[in-house]
């Protein structure tokens, strides 16, 4: 059995800080939560001292892509307990197995499988289908293979996405992703896509019409992904620079809110990743500052990986930049509207480093108008709730699986607090200080072994 006595402890299920209480764990599950607590269970039991800190439920990160195993150690030293794995491979089934039957160290995993796109697909590996009976069999084979989303993208034509969601739906996967080039977020909502990544579809939807250039849909093939994103940033930065520069703005607030109302009518989830436009929006060198103190945990093939991209443009800076900024104006509006928000962070997209972004994401969408306890949420419950998991994970209460987060000082306060970590304990597994430095030097000595080609 382990306690944690005289903690301040912050559930999650309402927004309350229960000061100074009793924590005991038992097996995977919180056993009781209470203000007194017996001699003869402290004598019995490991027992942490809480006085003074805090303990929040396990984070989660909503959009990532785990490609090595020190993803997970990452992850879970970092606070994070529970992944949404979005490019899924049968590894990350079997490594999902082997964390459940405890085998392996890491947060529990939830995983769509290949990324289903259409032809020309941007990503190598993807699923590409190009008639409705393929995009009906894919949908099967992956429900059958045993992962939990259906990740969509943007090459998939009308017919073929609405074969792919029907599918879905009628097997109980919920529907994650990119929308197709050919469709609009309403009619997304409307064929029952359940959560949006990065915002798209919302930031070409909700500018100003004059600088909505859809040069990039007349482009076929890889080269129309990167034309929709790098079009924008372009056009933004030439208006930025012909007008005044105060009070510049892009974006159509009518559309914006019309659209946020729609999509809390129809139940959807955003995964903003205001992280990722971050750092493609600030110049070379100051990327790598932010990562400065943690570089050492970057894994060798992701070092390689974003040295290869590594670009400095100060007019696409100067456009993602007005981008960014803005995006918080989106993530803020479907807030207030109701709509669903969840962490998810991209990593390892260059200088997003799988854990430590969690708390840069929390960051941001406290930068965006919400408040610490609105982002935790979008970390913990909201999160419990997407994975229709209420009854097991997401809020600290008795009978849900004991996955914390031992803080020094209070997140509700300042939501940077979240990274002054003193343990976690994923499903009733204790890692402690010591433990968890042990972690961070064994990966530390792995990525000094290795030896990548670029």
């Amino acid at each position: 059995m382990l306690i944690i006595k005289n903690i301040n402890i912050i559930p999650m299920n309402t927004e309350i800080l229960l000061k100074n209480y009793n924590l005991i764990i038992e097996g995977e599950k919180i056993q009781s939560i209470s203000p007194n607590i017996s001699t003869e269970e402290l004598s019995d039991s490991i027992v942490i001292d809480g006085t003074g800190k805090y303990l929040i439920p396990g984070l989660s990160d909503m959009h990532i892509h785990l490609n090595t195993e020190e993803d997970l150690t990452l992850a879970l030293v970092n606070g994070v307990t529970t992944v949404r794995n979005v490019f899924g491979f049968p590894h990350h089934l079997e490594w999902k197995k082997e964390i459940e039957t405890g085998l392996r160290i890491g947060p529990r995993i939830f995983t769509s499988g290949k990324i289903i796109d259409g032809e020309n697909p941007f990503l190598p590996y993807a699923s590409v289908v190009t008639t409705p009976e393929e995009a009906i069999q894919e949908v099967l084979n992956q429900k059958s293979e045993g992962y939990d989303f259906i990740k969509t993208f943007n090459g998939l034509t009308k017919q073929n996405y609405e074969q792919v969601t029907a599918t879905a739906k009628e097997n109980n996967m919920k529907i994650i992703g990119h929308i197709p080039f050919e469709i609009s977020v309403e009619e997304a909502l409307s064929f029952g896509q359940n959560s949006f990544e990065h915002l798209e579809g919302y930031w070409h939807e909700v500018i100003r019409d004059d600088l909505n250039d859809k040069s990039w849909k007349n482009v076929t093939g890889k080269k129309r992904y990167i034309e929709m994103y790098t079009a924008l940033p372009d056009k933004i930065t030439a208006l930025y620079n012909e007008s005044d520069k105060t009070d510049f703005d892009i974006i159509d607030y009518d559309k914006l809110y019309d659209l946020s109302e729609k999509t809390k009518k129809y139940g959807a989830w955003n995964v903003p990743t205001l992280v990722v436009t971050q750092r493609d929006c600030i110049p070379l060198n100051e990327r790598k500052e932010l990562i400065e103190e943690i570089s050492q945990f970057v894994h060798p093939a992701y070092k390689a990986f974003w040295d290869s991209r590594d670009q400095d443009s100060d007019q696409f800076n100067t456009g993602l930049k007005i981008w960014h900024e803005h995006r918080k104006s989106i993530v803020y509006s479907l807030h207030k509207a109701g709509a669903g928000i969840l962490v998810g962070t991209d990593s390892p997209n260059p200088y997003v480093l799988p854990g430590f972004s969690v708390h840069d994401e929390l960051q941001f969408l406290v930068d965006s108008g919400l408040s610490p306890y609105e982002a935790l949420k979008s970390a913990t419950s909201n999160c419990a709730k997407f994975l229709n998991l209420e009854d097991k994970l997401g809020t600290i209460e008795v009978g849900k699986f004991a996955d914390l987060v031992l803080l020094e000082e209070n997140p509700l306060e300042d939501i940077s607090n979240t990274r002054k970590i003193s343990s976690v304990i994923c499903s009733g597994r204790l890692y402690d200080l010591e433990r968890i430095q042990n972690i961070f030097n064994e990966i530390v000595a792995n990525f000094s072994k290795m030896e990548v080609e670029v």
